[in-house]
């Protein structure tokens, strides 16, 4: 009997010692890369070339933290997979060091993947382009087009470039919201709703089939300090009066009926932006900028250059 069941002892101490040498190659090739990964991280350091661009490329919208868990950022990382948006705290920490660091000649802006941000978020980055500006160095601003949120950066640069198809877009600020209330009676619904004071709107789309005057009131007030704000940031960059920034808004259809739908050259007069150009001209732009062949530009990326700057 013990002999007819050899074939099976021998298969499982086999089978046993397969598993156990898997299991060890597999423990091997995890410490070896992850001694690699630390060895990478330590000693390997980005270093940041003299007459050198920094680039500012924001791909996605802005955030002040990112709300995936440590796992997901930990494996992001290991794939090289960089975060959706960019952190509003790395970009002007890597603008303020950058504005007094001398291998730094200039700030290379392109929003052609830009997803935009808050008028407070917009606000901060663009206060951080204007300190850099404020030391002496050029910023250079390129986009295909530019949505209101993009040209409010933009409009911190010396130069913006926009191709020949391109058009800012600005269009003011608004809000509107549901009401519920033709869809409740129809169902045979009453809501009761007890407020204290006038503005007070949160029930309202429950309650009402429309905006009531009170909550124009209140929804036109801090749209207007928003666009208060916008307006500022715009006609401090660009050196423009903001009734003029204000008026393009206001009348685009009309303004672009003037020019033949040519948005690019009514942006040009308007005084929006610098120069209508592609993307090849604005490289060649920032090529002499620097001086330096534009097939060979000096040029750092944000999160390189924040890693090669960090105390």
């Amino acid at each position: 009997m013990r002999i007819l069941l050899l074939p099976f002892i021998w298969l499982g101490r086999a089978l046993h010692w397969l598993r156990i040498g898997i299991l060890n190659l597999l423990t091997l090739a995890i410490l070896l890369f992850l001694i690699a990964f630390l060895a990478y991280k330590l000693f390997y350091q980005v270093a940041v070339p003299d007459d050198a661009a920094l680039l500012v490329a924001p791909q996605g919208s802005l955030f002040y933290s990112r709300n995936e868990s440590w796992q997901t950022r930990a494996l992001d990382h290991l794939d090289g997979r960089k975060p959706a948006g960019v952190s509003i705290r790395q970009m002007v920490q890597a603008i303020d060091r950058a504005s007094t660091d001398a291998r730094i000649h200039l700030l290379e802006l392109n929003l052609s993947d830009f997803g935009g941000g808050s008028i407070t978020q917009l606000d901060t980055v663009a206060r951080a382009l204007q300190r850099f500006r404020a030391h002496g160095k050029p910023i250079y601003a390129y986009a295909p087009d530019y949505s209101q949120e993009a040209y409010l950066l933009a409009a911190q640069a010396n130069h913006i470039y926009m191709p020949k198809l391109g058009t800012v877009l600005i269009t003011g600020f608004s809000t509107r919201g549901l009401y519920f209330k033709g869809l409740l009676d129809k169902l045979g619904i009453t809501v009761y709703s007890f407020r204290q004071g006038k503005y007070k709107s949160a029930m309202e789309p429950l309650t009402l089939t429309h905006m009531s005057k009170s909550a124009q009131v209140e929804n036109a007030a801090w749209l207007k300090v928003w666009w208060d704000t916008y307006l500022q940031n715009v006609a401090k960059g660009r050196g423009l009066k903001a009734t003029l920034v204000s008026r393009y808004a206001d009348q685009l259809p009309e303004l672009l009926e003037n020019y033949q739908g040519n948005a690019a050259e009514l942006a040009l007069k308007q005084g929006l932006i610098t120069r209508i150009g592609d993307e090849h001209a604005f490289r060649q732009a920032v090529a002499a900028a620097l001086k330096q062949p534009p097939k060979h530009i000096k040029k750092i990326g944000l999160h390189a250059y924040l890693a090669a700057t960090e105390p």
